[in-house]
This record gives C-alpha cells, sequence and structure tokens, in this order.
C-alpha cells in the first residue's frame, strides 16, 4: 500500500478507534503528526521510503538483513516502538496519549498491508508465514495497483468525513447522544411502572456541571427533574439551548408517583399562599377578580410581575397579593409645561453669552497689556507710533461684560413656580387615579384556578 493511503489510512483508523479509547487525534496537532510518524514507520526497511532516506544506513542493514515485510512489520517491532515511545513520554513528563497513538496508527499500517496479496509475517521472528486479511487472495489488494491504490484513497477519505464527529466526539460521547439522550430517556421513562433517577452531566459554555433529579415529565428534547434537596431543574436539550448534554443516566428506584389536581374558587391570598407551599407544585393555572402582584420562581426563571392570569410550570415558590398604590400611581404621567423647556433654554443662553462677553474682555485687556509694554520699550520709532494708534483706537472700545445674575435668578423662580403647579396637577391626578380604582375595585382579592402537584408515595 502506498505512502498517501497508509496516512490517510492510519488518521481514519487511529481516530475511530481512538474514540473508543477516549482519545480524539483532532484535538492536538501533536496527536496528528503521532499518527502520520507511526502510520508510516514500518517501512523503514524500504530505504527509498520517506524514512528509509532520512534514517538510510539503519533502513539498509534492516533490508540487508532482514527484507521488506519483516521484523518492522510484526507484533515484536511494534511493542518495542510502543514501550519507546511510553518510555519517552514519561522521560519528558508529558501525560498526552502518544503511546496509544502510536500503538493504534502503527496497527494500521500492519493492518492495511495484510490486506494486501503479500500479507505481512505478524509474528516475525517466531513464525514468518504470511498472515493475511481475508484469506481469498482474489479479494485482497495489489500494492502498486493505482486503481486499488486511488480506489482505497477515495474510500479512505470518504470514511475520514464522515466519521469526522465520532473522531472528533469519542464513542462515548457519540453513543449517549444516540441512546443515553433525551430520546433513550423517554424511551425508558414511557415503559417504566416506577420512578427514575436520572443522573446527568451537561456543559454549559467551557464548564461542565452534574446533578441528578426524578423524572416526573420526560420527551425528547427536556425533561422535568425535581430533587428534595434543590428543587426542580429542567433538562434542555433542543437546539436553542445553552446546554450541551452529555450524559443521561437513569435508574429506576421502585417507588411510584402521581400527579394531583387540586382546584379552587374564589380564596384569598393566605389560603392561596397554605395551599401552593404546603406540596410540591408542579403546574399552576391562576386568574383573579383584580389585577394582582405576584413574586414567583420557577426551574427557569425568578420574577415580580403584576397581572390577572399566571400559567406556571416547575414552581419552587408562589406569593400573591394586592396590588399596592404605587402601581396605580405608576399609571399616572408626569407632565412637565413646555415653558419650562424655553426658560431652560433662555438660562442656558444668558450662560453662554456672558462667558463670550468675559472671554472678550480677557482678550482686548491682554491686547493693551502687549501694546502698552511695545509703546513704552521698543526703540523703533514708527513700531511705536502703530502702538500708539492701536492703542487709542482700543481705548475708543472698551468690552463691555453685562450682568446677567438678576436675570437669571428671575428666569430660575419662574422655572420653580411652573414645577411646584406641575407636582401638583400631577397629585390630583394620582388622588383622582387611585379614588376611581378604589371606587371599582371588589372589596376583597379572589383567586380562582387549578394546582397540579407531585405525590410520592410513603416509603
Amino acid at each position: 500500500m502506498t505512502l498517501p493511503n497508509h496516512i490517510a489510512g492510519g488518521i481514519v483508523f487511529t481516530g475511530v478507534f481512538g474514540a473508543f479509547a477516549g482519545v480524539n487525534i483532532l484535538n492536538h496537532p501533536g496527536l496528528i503528526i503521532m499518527t502520520v510518524l507511526a502510520a508510516t514507520f514500518a517501512d523503514i526497511d524500504v530505504p527509498s521510503s520517506i524514512w528509509g532516506r532520512t534514517f538510510k544506513p539503519i533502513s539498509k542493514a534492516i533490508n540487508r538483513r532482514f527484507g521488506h515485510r519483516t521484523i518492522s512489520h510484526s507484533l515484536l517491532f511494534m511493542l518495542l516502538g510502543y514501550g519507546a515511545v511510553a518510555g519517552a513520554c514519561n522521560v519528558l513528563g508529558s501525560e498526552a496519549p502518544y503511546p496509544t497513538v502510536f500503538l493504534l496508527a502503527y496497527s494500521s499500517h500492519i493492518i492495511f498491508d495484510m490486506m494486501t496479496v503479500q500479507g505481512v509475517p505478524l509474528f516475525y521472528p517466531y513464525n514468518k508465514a504470511p498472515c493475511v486479511i481475508p484469506s481469498d487472495p482474489k479479494l485482497r489488494l495489489r500494492s502498486n495497483n493505482p486503481r486499488s491504490e486511488i480506489a482505497v484513497f477515495g474510500f479512505f477519505i470518504i470514511s475520514g468525513i464522515f466519521l469526522q464527529p465520532l473522531m472528533a466526539d469519542g464513542f462515548w460521547t457519540s453513543y449517549n447522544r444516540l441512546f443515553g439522550t433525551m430520546t433513550h430517556l423517554q424511551s425508558e421513562f414511557e415503559k417504566a411502572d416506577d420512578v427514575l433517577q436520572v443522573n446527568y452531566r451537561y456543559r454549559e459554555a467551557t464548564t461542565e456541571l452534574t446533578g441528578s433529579g426524578l423524572v416526573i415529565e420526560c420527551t425528547g428534547t427536556s425533561a422535568d427533574l425535581w430533587n428534595p434537596g434543590t428543587g426542580w431543574e429542567f433538562l434542555d436539550a433542543s437546539p436553542n439551548s445553552t446546554r450541551t448534554i452529555l450524559e443521561v443516566i437513569p435508574v429506576h428506584t421502585g417507588r411510584k408517583f402521581e400527579l394531583v389536581r387540586r382546584s379552587f374558587v374564589a380564596i384569598s391570598a393566605d389560603s392561596l399562599d397554605r395551599i401552593v407551599n404546603s406540596d410540591i407544585l408542579y403546574h399552576i393555572q391562576l386568574s383573579a377578580n383584580e389585577p394582582f402582584t405576584a413574586n414567583y420562581e420557577t426551574a427557569t426563571s425568578q420574577e415580580k410581575i403584576n397581572s390577572r392570569a399566571l400559567d406556571l410550570e416547575l414552581v419552587e415558590h408562589l406569593s400573591v397579593f394586592e396590588l399596592p398604590d404605587e402601581v396605580i400611581t405608576a399609571t399616572v404621567k408626569y407632565h412637565t409645561n413646555p415653558r419650562i423647556r424655553s426658560l431652560e433654554a433662555r438660562i442656558k443662553q444668558l450662560h453662554t453669552q456672558h462667558q463670550n462677553e468675559e472671554a472678550e474682555a480677557r482678550n482686548l485687556a491682554l491686547r493693551i497689556r502687549t501694546l502698552e509694554t511695545i509703546r513704552d520699550e521698543t526703540t523703533d520709532l514708527y513700531e511705536e507710533q502703530r502702538a500708539v494708534d492701536q492703542l487709542a483706537k482700543l481705548y475708543k472700545k472698551p468690552a463691555v461684560v453685562n450682568e446677567v445674575a438678576a436675570k437669571i435668578s428671575e428666569l430660575e423662580t419662574q422655572i420653580a413656580e411652573l414645577q411646584a403647579a406641575d407636582r401638583i396637577k400631577y397629585e390630583e391626578k394620582v388622588a383622582a387615579a387611585q379614588l376611581k380604582y378604589q371606587a371599582s375595585r371588589s372589596p376583597t382579592l379572589e383567586l380562582t384556578g387549578i394546582a397540579t402537584f407531585v405525590a410520592f408515595e410513603v416509603e
């Protein structure tokens, strides 16, 4: 078999069988390199091969002493190589699975050569008879036959593409995704006469977490679990979930459970609290004669809402109480007099104008001082006369900084009066809204609905 086929076949063979041992050769470039080296190393007994040209004296010595497809294609040579790689990893302190990869890749070379007409003396030098797969020579490959080599190479490439998920994820992870996932759990749940306890493991982002719970409901993509210590857990295996379910292992507990429905009509919030918090609440549908505030916590959310109705699942805590006055107040909008904005804009304009006038006055004073210095210190009569002329012009146009504090104070007083008037109007609207709500509401909050509880058989 040619070099390209040994490389392609070695990668596929090592990747697939490495998946059974939990080795992912695609996860690290060093493992790919080891696969390629080990998958071709057996041909060191051929001086014209890459290994033979690299280690020519050794290759020629092996070829002269043993010939091609002899000692380097035997179990003995492979085990010696495996020991050498394992020893090197031990000395270097490497925990990477290089020995396993070497063993698999080297095995691929021997196995593929066993599938040729010539075969290999697998037990050389103790038994020099060639070992072949299969026994019928007509079914074995012919080395250096272009048609056969191309067909085999194509087979390895296609196999590598289709088996890449298996190589990347590992056999057991792939198995769990097919059989140890929600589909398998659902099948077991539907057949079970008792409560299933499922031990699960999942990955969220880069964190791997574990847990367990009693299965109350299971579909092909999700499961509702109850854990007496931690409460409800929702396992979601849907495509949109942020979790990747790695493992679910169902165990039969021998216990039984049932879902108990309780209905209630026109009860108070205190009565509802005693009902829902006494047992394991699985599902509740709730409506009321008036809007109410509800604090609740489920397996997937924790919220405080104002509503007339609720429909919750996997409820760990629920409290309902009458709508507070603050909620009614929040429905009244506060309106600001538009004249306030124009007065604030005017104040900002006055501040800007005052700042510009002060800046202009400072610039004028600086220019005058500069010209006076030139006039008094220069020896150039022409330059002195020009400074005098410029000063005469500047003295005639002094900078004026208008006082704006009184005007701004007056505008601020007007704004305060308008704001006070707005607050009075808002408070009147709030009072009217509260009176209207009190007049229209029922004397007490009345709650009606159906609650479903989980009841386990007493052990």
